[in-house]
């Protein structure tokens, strides 16, 4: 997932059906990788900066 880009992340969700396309993974690589990478504090930090899985920012 570290490596999937935000569109094709959509394109799985959409294919999936109705039930998973109100799901937003813009986060989700990012997040993907600080787990991959075992960078925990900056996965946790990462995630604070979030709500709901989206960025506070947006």
């Amino acid at each position: 997932m570290a490596a999937a880009t935000e569109e094709r992340l959509k394109e799985i969700l959409d294919a999936a059906g109705p039930r998973y396309q109100i799901h937003d993974p813009s986060t989700w690589p990012a997040q993907a990788k600080f787990a991959a990478d075992g960078k925990w504090d900056e996965l946790n930090e990462y995630q604070e900066m979030l709500i709901g899985g989206r960025d506070k920012s947006e």
